[in-house]
């Protein structure tokens, strides 16, 4: 019973199971009154499913409590096994269907969870985190007629006014980058409308925005472009120094020279003089091979003129003998891994990896030797970022997006591992990919 020494039902339950230690009755009561969100209770609710299990099978609502037990210990073999289990009695459960992808995904099993949750999705599903992760996984895969669907699904479920403005923000560039101009621009009006002009972080993603979906196209009506016009100045007005946006006024002579760019970018940036230095100092010190640094980071560390790993990789197919900053180089730290059988280990494949494969067009042939191939999670996202990304064109962003046409086509032979996972929206960088597989071969 309830008393002042054991105040809930779960430490009621627990002082009868001491006096009644085989009763099923206490023992499922308690299960179903186990908060499986903490860790100590998750624990426990692990043991109590055994002896539930001797007993009977457990019902659909044990099964989702096991599996939320076993999702809040980080035990993903153990979630999607069970999870598994509960969805061939229970078919079509979508509860069960979105833990088990959340499971699968965390075990680095991406095709499986892709697919559990776009059949949850396509059935109707009213569980924001289930088309919340659905439109995850579609945006590093650069599934965006997916991300498309999720994001329309998301804004007829959310009424939170932060998610809706991100979605608003994803759905304005998504409609962008499909060439669906007047579609983006209505969109950023809604947004617009939602967000708070004296809030600098709201109006501030507004302006972006703005921008973003205005750099190429056909030109805007003149009712959006007046609009436009009137929220642009009116950010740099209030907030004229704003890290999120930041207005440039150029000479009245124009730019005549290179010193008159660099004062247009030390006024937003700081010293840009300085900064070029730098970089043209370590790109000399790599030239002449004193200053060993990993291919994919180059651009940003070595170079200025060149902004990620694939449009280095496609400069460097041109680069002279001398050239060495732009040249792959391998070392080996310590002894060269040894195997009993390779063909049958899973190799973690690296960004550099990926374009060689890529350049020698061994896809295929790949997945003749090895049954399946890891890809890190980050260096996924990366390349989709690179492929699909607002300001993504030229020649790396085509080698990105054949790179990430490939992955898509193998997904379900593909394990996509990962160590840490970034805001949906939020940019990755090289360092990011180059981290994440450091720390997964450790």
């Amino acid at each position: 019973a309830l008393n002042e020494n054991n105040p809930s039902p779960a430490g009621a339950l627990r002082d009868g199971l001491k006096v009644a230690p085989d009763s099923w009755l206490l023992i499922a009561n308690l299960f179903l009154n186990l908060n499986v969100n903490e860790e100590a209770s998750a624990r426990e609710a692990v043991e109590l499913a055994k002896k539930l299990k001797t007993r009977a099978m457990l019902s659909v609502d044990e099964t989702r409590r096991l599996v939320a037990a076993h999702t809040t210990l980080a035990q993903w073999s153990e979630a999607a096994a069970q999870a598994a289990i509960g969805l061939a009695r229970f078919k079509g459960d979508e509860r069960l269907l979105a833990m088990a992808a959340v499971a699968e995904e965390m075990l680095g099993h991406t095709g499986k969870a892709m697919s559990m949750l776009e059949s949850v999705v396509e059935a109707g599903t009213s569980r924001i985190p289930a088309v919340h992760n659905f439109m995850g996984l579609a945006f590093r895969l650069g599934r965006t007629d997916s991300v498309r669907k999720a994001i329309d699904r998301l804004l007829e479920l959310q009424s939170d006014k932060s998610e809706r403005l991100e979605l608003l923000r994803l759905s304005a560039l998504v409609h962008y980058k499909h060439g669906e101009y007047a579609k983006a621009h209505q969109t950023a009006r809604g947004l617009g409308d939602l967000v708070d002009p004296s809030i600098e972080e709201e109006e501030g993603m507004l302006v972006n925005v703005i921008m973003a979906v205005t750099i190429t196209g056909p030109k805007p009506d003149e009712e959006f472009l007046v609009w436009a016009r009137a929220r642009v100045d009116g950010f740099c007005v209030r907030w004229p120094v704003s890290k999120m946006f930041r207005r440039v006024r150029l000479p009245e002579h124009g730019l005549l020279d290179l010193d008159d760019l660099h004062d247009a970018f030390d006024s937003v940036g700081g010293d840009s003089r300085t900064r070029l230095a730098g970089f043209q100092s370590r790109e000399r010190r790599a030239k002449a091979g004193e200053l060993p640094v990993p291919f994919t980071v180059r651009p940003g560390v070595v170079f200025h003129y060149i902004g990620d790993a694939f449009t280095l990789w496609e400069a460097a197919k041109s680069s002279r003998y001398e050239d060495h900053q732009f040249h792959l180089s391998i070392a080996f730290q310590g002894p060269e891994p040894k195997s009993r059988d390779v063909t049958r280990d899973t190799p973690l494949i690296d960004l550099t990896a990926l374009l060689v494969i890529d350049a020698l067009d061994l896809f295929d042939a790949l997945f003749k030797v090895f049954d399946r191939v890891a890809v890190s999670r980050a260096t996924v996202g990366y390349i989709s970022q690179q492929s699909n990304g607002v300001l993504a064109s030229g020649v790396g962003a085509q080698t990105a997006t054949r790179i990430l046409e490939r992955i898509n086509h193998h997904l379900d032979r593909i394990d996509q591992p990962g160590t840490e996972s970034a805001p949906l929206g939020q940019e990755l960088t090289a360092f990011h990919v180059m981290r994440e597989f450091s720390e997964l071969v450790k």
